[in-house]
């Protein structure tokens, strides 16, 4: 027996053979075509291209999971940009490169442009394109890179891209990774299909991993067991025992009501991106829509129009029954640039969200229009987010814009510069969310992918707190309704401590609402109120870990 710890990515316990998933290289030849054969090879690549766009298309269709879905259609707006065509074919035209280094070279220039910039979204982005560079290889190629693995195993790698591990979710019962992070687009897919996941795990040099091992794991804690003895068996029984009970506890939370225990309400909302997510909402679990982005419609030019942008507007309202839907307006820019948008070199603080929109005045019309529209035929349900407004004037600017508007108007305070501006915000919206990723990665000037400060981007920081407790207090009184609808609305213990501030309505993605409703309902007024007191008035970043250390011990033990 040998234990081993790793870090606990997608919830669920597992136990079965190992399989060891090697690495593969792919062919890519250094040689140059022979003279008047580059059309043909164009051609050849054009073919491939084609083959996987219908293969991705194809997935998109037949998903039912909602995150599977979104990467897919990521991966197809990669494929669909013109500069990344017009450069493969220059190195087969012009260099005389075959596809099968033409295809590489020009990736891989874009994968070296991103290392260098060292932007926030650079490491999810490099995996992206990593991913749909080695898919259209392999088809140029026409390889078959998967194995054969026994039902029921316990599937470790160095990585895995989506592909793969599409391909092999039916034969594994657990996924071990080596590199892949817990915000890796394996990991989410592994929680979509509910596959327990454990990564950067490492079995030590001196263990000889062989097929002939079985595997216990655990992925809500990390745990790894390799060739459990019989003394292990008290210690797995009791973890399935935990996760078993703990799925049928988040089961009985759906029908309960949205209060603590001593009567204080709340409202949980949904995140969302596409419209095929929508078969994730449970309206017994959120009362509508806190946060649509929209950003797919912009990019993807068949849905940025007026029709096309009423029609899935209108899909979110007919899915929700009567609740609330809280539209962002396209958040372009950044991580989420149109296609032939310029090159910048630090995009987070340059062109994006409503400085985009300005720039942009066709497109912003056209879905101020579309929100106009879906507004009056469902009155009172639909709120309008700004997002990255930073000036008062910027607002008033929009509502220029639309004359007798049918929805509400809100933003987005995702800068320092919103949170300041609250208490002229407060006499001309409906509503404020908070954007938890971007505030805090303003407010503490880290990046939070950048592996020398990364340690840095702390949820927990004092300087946050403190400016999330004073917009409360600058909007308590006013009837403006306070949200948050960043990552953190999905962690436990902030949870408490927003709703302690005041912030009476989280927004999440549909896997955390059980487990966030399951935490408030058992809460009090009092306990929430002293969870914000001590985040707030803490010293240090260390003092706040402490307090989010305690409270996450007390909710597991």
């Amino acid at each position: 027996m040998a234990f081993f710890k790793g870090i606990p990515a997608a919830q669920g316990v597992g136990r079965g053979p190992l399989f060891v998933l090697e690495s593969t290289t792919l062919d890519v030849p250094d040689k140059r075509l022979a003279k008047g054969t580059s059309h043909a090879e164009w051609d050849r690549i054009c073919q491939a291209h084609e083959q996987l766009v219908q293969d991705l298309t194809d997935l998109v269709e037949r998903q039912d999971h909602p995150d599977v879905q979104e990467l897919a259609v990521v991966q197809l707006m990669m494929l669909q940009d013109p500069d990344l065509m017009e450069r493969i074919r220059k190195f087969v035209r012009r260099d005389r490169l075959p596809a099968s280094t033409a295809v590489p070279k020009a990736f891989n220039e874009t994968i070296q442009l991103l290392k260098s910039r060292n932007v926030p979204w650079a490491s999810e982005r490099i995996a992206d394109i990593a991913a749909v560079r080695d898919q259209w290889i392999r088809v140029i190629q026409q390889s078959d890179v998967f194995v054969d693995i026994p039902k029921g195993s316990i599937l470790y790698a160095d990585e895995l891209s989506m592909g793969e591990l599409l391909h092999y979710k039916e034969m594994i019962s657990g996924l071990l990774l080596q590199s892949n992070g817990p915000t890796s687009h394996a990991v989410i897919i592994a929680q979509a299909l509910g596959i327990p996941t454990v990564t950067n795990l490492r079995f030590s040099s001196s263990t000889s991993i062989q097929k002939k091992h079985v595997i216990w794991m655990d992925g809500s804690t990390g745990n790894v067991i390799l060739d459990p003895t019989p003394e292990d068996e008290k210690v797995i029984e009791d973890a399935l025992h935990a996760y078993r009970v703990s799925n049928e506890a988040l089961e009985q939370i759906r029908t309960q009501a949205s209060t603590t225990s001593c009567g204080t309400n709340f409202t949980l909302r949904m995140n969302m991106e596409l419209v095929e997510e929508l078969g994730a909402y449970d309206a017994k679990l959120a009362d509508g829509i806190g946060l649509y982005r929209t950003e797919a419609l912009a990019i993807n030019p068949s849905k940025r129009s007026l029709e096309a942008q009423i029609e899935s507007y209108r899909a979110v309202f007919e899915a929700t029954d009567t609740s609330k839907v809280t539209i962002r307006l396209f958040d372009v820019g950044s991580d989420k640039a149109l296609p032939g948008a310029p090159k910048e070199t630090n995009p987070a603080l340059g062109w994006r969200g409503l400085r985009f929109l300005e720039d942009e005045g066709v497109l912003l019309q056209t879905q101020l229009e579309a929100l106009s529209t879906v507004s009056k035929e469902y009155p009172g349900r639909c709120r309008v987010m700004v997002p990255m407004l930073t000036d008062v004037g910027e607002l008033f600017r929009l509502k220029d814009r639309v004359q007798d508007a049918t929805f509400e108007w809100g933003v987005m305070v995702e800068t320092p510069a919103a949170v300041w501006m609250v208490p002229e915000l407060v006499e001309h919206v409906s509503f404020l969310s908070i954007g938890t990723n971007d505030l805090i990665q303003y407010t503490l000037a880290v990046d939070r992918t950048n592996r020398r400060v990364s340690k840095h981007f702390i949820p927990s920081h004092p300087a946050l707190w403190r400016a999330l407790s004073w917009v409360a207090e600058q909007v308590s009184g006013t009837g403006v309704s306070l949200s948050v609808c960043g990552e953190m609305a999905a962690h436990p213990v902030y949870a408490q401590a927003f709703l302690g501030l005041g912030f009476g309505e989280l927004s999440m993605q549909p896997s955390a609402l059980a487990k966030i409703k399951q935490t408030l309902c058992a809460s009090t007024k009092e306990s929430v109120n002293q969870v914000a007191h001590q985040l707030v008035h803490a010293r240090t970043v260390e003092e706040s870990m402490v307090v989010v250390d305690s409270m996450m011990d007390k909710s597991q033990g």
